[in-house]
C-alpha cells in the first residue's frame, strides 16, 4: 500500500505465480516478480535465460515490487 517494495524469501515448492497469487492476488502478475529479480535469477540458475522463473531456489531473496 505504500508503494514501498518487500522481500520475500522463496521456499521450497514456491513458484513465482504462486509468490504472485500471496502477493497480488492475482499468478499472472508474476511478470512482475520476474522483472525486480531476473538479474539475480538468472545469475543464480543460467537456464532461467530460456525459461524466465522456472529456476527458483529455497533461501534466494525477492523483491517483491
Amino acid at each position: 500500500p505504500n508503494g514501498a517494495s518487500q522481500s520475500y524469501t522463496i521456499k521450497p515448492g514456491d513458484t513465482l505465480s504462486g509468490i504472485a497469487l500471496k502477493q497480488y492476488q492475482n499468478g499472472s502478475e508474476w511478470r512482475k516478480i520476474w522483472e525486480a529479480n531476473k538479474t539475480a535469477l538468472i545469475a543464480r540458475d543460467e537456464r532461467n535465460k530460456e525459461s524466465p522463473g522456472q529456476y527458483i531456489h529455497p533461501g534466494t531473496e525477492l523483491i517483491i515490487p
